[in-house]
């Protein structure tokens, strides 16, 4: 999942854990408007404005996504650049195919009623675990702040949410895992709206987004130094500083009951679990190490 699904595309050369899929998984788009009809969209003339198709396709996508997610961060390209961001490029090269082969452009704006577009991106490939204890680093944090991206090759979206860390379940403080520390941490999808003022909003199916403010558990997880290298599937120049971490699964923690951001099945069971005991499942798990369901 990088809610998300860059944590699940490593290649076979090693760099992650098993349970995550491989890069050679088939990939699937499905790009449609967002479903207004023209019921929707007969609210008055005061309401024929972006503004208005925006909170439509909010709405729609809040509805479309896991019950708990949050909306993602937007760009808005009418006030800011695409710029390239070297500290990611790892993550860049490593998941650009899931959304295609096409670059990423403004698809332009006729009206109001085409303000928006969704994305919809779906992979076949291996199963997952809800608990990937063996190969993660575990914590406890808040998201901060957060941006949606796009890739160097204008092939690829996600988002860069700043985590403050409450506590650290597994990781090392070398790596700067500790309490207190902030990290930026990864997950594929966002929304864009381009300088026509048509706004795309691309998703990975069936996972959510982490929200600001909120305090969640998280496996992140991001490649050495070595394991990238020795892997054979990137330039060694982008192996060299890899300081993003992805976002394997993720679990808001909520007046002390826990909801998975993700909704595959291994991990909606935990849905409505209370805190106390789904930390005894993580703590289990990470003291195994092992990844499980």
């Amino acid at each position: 999942m990088l809610s998300s699904l860059i944590g699940r595309c490593r290649p076979r050369g090693g760099t992650g854990p098993a349970s995550r899929r491989a890069a050679s998984l088939l990939v699937g788009l499905l790009i449609v408007g967002t479903g207004l009809s023209q019921q929707d969209s007969a609210g008055g003339g005061q309401h024929q404005t972006l503004q208005y198709f925006y909170s439509l396709q909010r709405k729609h996508i809040l509805a479309m996504l896991p019950p708990h997610s949050a909306f993602p961060p937007i760009l808005d390209l009418s006030k800011e650049q695409i710029s390239e961001h070297p500290k990611d490029k790892l993550w860049e090269y490593r998941s650009s195919a899931l959304f295609g082969s096409t670059p990423i452009t403004d698809p332009g704006l006729n009206g109001p009623e085409e303000a928006t577009t969704d994305t919809w991106t779906y992979v076949d490939g291996d199963p997952t675990y809800a608990l990937p204890a063996k190969g993660s680093d575990v914590v406890i944090a808040v998201p901060v702040t957060g941006e949606t991206r796009v890739a160097y090759n204008h092939k690829l979206v996600y988002s860069r949410f700043e985590l403050q860390i409450l506590q650290v379940l597994k990781g090392k403080a070398k790596d700067g895992l500790y309490a207190g520390a902030h990290i930026s941490a990864l997950q594929l999808g966002g929304a864009v709206r381009f300088p026509s003022g048509h706004q795309q909003t691309f998703i990975m199916m069936h996972e959510g987004f982490v929200g600001i403010g909120k305090q969640y558990l998280l496996f992140i997880w991001k490649p050495s130094k070595g394991s990238c290298i020795a892997s054979h599937a990137f330039p060694s120049s982008i192996c060299q500083d890899v300081q993003s971490y992805a976002i394997g699964e993720a679990y808001l923690i909520q007046r002390g009951v826990v909801f998975p951001i993700i909704a595959n099945n291994q991990q909606t069971a935990y849905s409505g679990m209370s805190w106390t005991a789904f930390e005894a499942k993580v703590k289990h798990a990470i003291a195994k190490n092992i990844n499980t369901n």
